[in-house]
């Protein structure tokens, strides 16, 4: 990926640096698809019609493939439902502290705040396991971000903001799975803990977040945040 980016972004997006470290954006992407269509059916003649050729090539090759991806399935199955949103609600002020202090405000003066790559996997790999596969991360950041219409003249494809970031931590909690607080891990099976539900693995990072708060203006909420109890009839 990082020789086919290094070749495939223009230079003027090289210069603006408007993209994720190693890897391709949306229209850059595309512009591939379309790039590998015209050379194995427009310019060898098997299709005489350039745009006939992007078609014939997605048909054929890529629209199966695609297909078989529904990234917002995740959100319907896992991350929209009551006891997620509990959890959130109830570590709100733990979740904006983490924010803010590993997303310091990018423009002095200016009240938005927005997390890079680079310091979400910094969070991430403070409570990550070892085995925890890295590659992802990236993967996880873009999936939660909204979708831009404009990815080349604008940059809020790679300011992540603070919902964002939520739903990003919650698909990082997902794959990680950790055991829940006070139990062994070595008596849980990858299994078991994948199986948990969403914000059993959101609120067994509770501890491990709260260490996290490093901003001097937060730390208040480190030391006097009373952590809530959970009702046992709606969770």
């Amino acid at each position: 990926v990082t020789e086919v980016k290094s070749n495939f972004l223009d230079k003027e997006e090289k210069k603006r640096n408007n993209n994720i470290p190693d890897n391709i954006i949306r229209h850059q992407w595309m512009m591939l698809l379309v790039k590998i269509a015209k050379d194995k059916y427009f310019r060898t003649k098997q299709i005489t019609s350039f745009p006939e050729s992007v078609t014939h090539s997605f048909e054929k090759h890529f629209d199966s493939f695609i297909n078989q991806f529904d990234h917002h399935k995740w959100r319907q199955q896992r991350y929209y439902n009551e006891l997620v949103d509990n959890v959130l609600k109830a570590y709100a002020p733990i979740y904006d502290a983490v924010f803010k202090s590993w997303a310091p405000q990018k423009i002095i003066g200016r009240e938005s705040n927005w997390m890079w790559l680079e310091e979400f996997t910094s969070i991430c790999n403070a409570l990550m396991d070892s085995d925890f596969p890295v590659k992802e991360i990236p993967t996880i950041y873009s999936l939660s971000m909204r979708t831009q219409t404009d990815e080349i003249n604008r940059d809020n494809h790679i300011n992540m903001r603070f919902h964002e970031f939520l739903e990003a931590f919650a698909r990082f909690a997902d794959r990680l799975s950790p055991v829940p607080i006070g139990e062994n891990k070595l008596e849980w099976s990858m299994q078991q803990r994948s199986e948990q539900h969403l914000s059993t693995k959101l609120e067994s990072l509770i501890p491990s977040m709260m260490k996290l708060i490093k901003h001097p203006d937060y730390r208040v909420v480190k030391d006097k945040f009373t952590l809530p109890v959970r009702d046992e009839e709606s969770g």
